[in-house]
């Protein structure tokens, strides 16, 4: 009878390698400035009537991929240089005039999500402030992808409560997990409401403690996620916010970490 051969060293260290390499989020698509795509965004800024502003607007239109994929991130660098009202308001006027879908905003901004520009980051996040949550959440339950880690996190900085929503509405959509329960979440959003009232009462403080930590060790990520958002947002609604955030900062859900290592990063206030 033959004995069971080991495995090689060098099978398991591949074998490591790829399993870190899974789990590793993708390094964010960097933005190049196309200098025809933004001659032809300032062209359009400088159109002084109508006519030549659909000359400019058609001649953007050929020089972008049919999708607008290209076009979508340039918008957020001309953002960056953009000086006085009429520049800033050019993206959205050429969003508009050529029927970018919010679709295609979504497909053009969401790759680079986790530039580590933050200026650039917050243009782009600007791009994708014109959507409303229940139209991302929408979008997110069309497609087979699940929401990046640079996704992820812009929906727990615009709204925690609103990104769980948002999370549990696109998984739905792909059939992939149940809705979470919301119950212990309900009692930390009624401290924010009152916190932000002026009227949190001390034991409304230690509910939301106790409901916080809860969540920061619920099974669900889309719950510890939540956790991490506001225990760096509102860190007087923790026991321990700083400690909180740093212990799911090392969460083995990718997606926590990025929520979590946000707060850490912008510190908790």
């Amino acid at each position: 009878m033959r004995r069971a051969q080991r495995p090689h060293l060098a099978t398991i260290l591949a074998g490591a390698l790829t399993a870190v390499l899974l789990a590793a989020p993708a390094p964010a698509a960097e933005v190049v400035p196309d200098g025809e795509l933004q001659a032809g965004i300032a062209a359009v800024a400088r159109a002084r009537d109508e006519q030549q502003l659909a000359v400019a607007l058609e001649n953007l239109r050929g020089a972008s991929e049919p999708g607008f994929s290209d076009l979508v991130p340039q918008l957020a660098l001309f953002l960056l240089e953009a000086k006085g009202e009429r520049a800033g308001m050019t993206p959205a006027l050429i969003v508009s005039r050529l029927g970018i879908s919010q679709q295609q905003i979504l497909r053009g901004v969401e790759p680079h999500l986790d530039t580590d520009d933050p200026a650039l980051r917050a243009q782009l996040e600007n791009l994708l402030g014109a959507l409303e949550l229940d139209e991302l959440g929408a979008l997110l339950a069309q497609r087979d992808a699940p929401a990046t880690d640079g996704l992820v996190r812009y929906l727990y900085q615009r709204s925690p409560a609103r990104a769980v929503e948002v999370l549990a509405q696109g998984e739905a959509g792909r059939g992939a997990g149940a809705a979470p329960s919301t119950g212990t979440l309900a009692v930390v959003e009624q401290a924010r409401a009152a916190l932000a009232a002026g009227t949190a009462s001390d034991q409304e403080r230690a509910r939301a403690a106790d409901a916080l930590e809860a969540l920061a060790r619920d099974p669900d990520w889309r719950l510890r996620a939540y956790a991490a958002a506001v225990a760096a947002e509102e860190p007087r609604l923790a026991a321990d916010g700083g400690a909180l955030v740093g212990r799911l900062a090392s969460d083995p859900e990718r997606r926590v970490r990025a929520v979590a290592r946000t707060g850490v990063t912008s510190g908790t206030r």
